[in-house]
């Protein structure tokens, strides 16, 4: 069998180009589909007091307020409404 590079590079730019497809159908669903929660939540950091100096904590709950995008931890979003509103 005798393949050449012509060959390879005609099956791999061909491969590419499925995976870039389905790359990019897989990206616009996941954009274009509404995936707001039926129940949105609220989210606000409070200070807490203590001996040994403040702590931060977080604080969620059930709002009919309309829920924003937010960064969150490792850059992920979340859709929450912020500070008690």
């Amino acid at each position: 069998m005798n393949i050449t590079v012509e060959k390879t590079m005609k099956w791999v730019k061909r491969i590419s180009a499925v995976l870039a497809i389905g790359f990019a159908m897989i990206s616009f669903d996941a954009i274009s589909t509404d995936k707001r929660p039926d129940n949105p939540v609220g989210f606000q950091v409070l200070e807490i007091k203590s001996a040994s100096g403040p702590l931060a904590a977080m604080a969620w709950y059930p709002t009919s307020a309309t829920p924003e995008p937010m960064a969150f931890v490792a850059g992920s979003m979340l859709d929450v409404a912020r500070d008690g509103r």
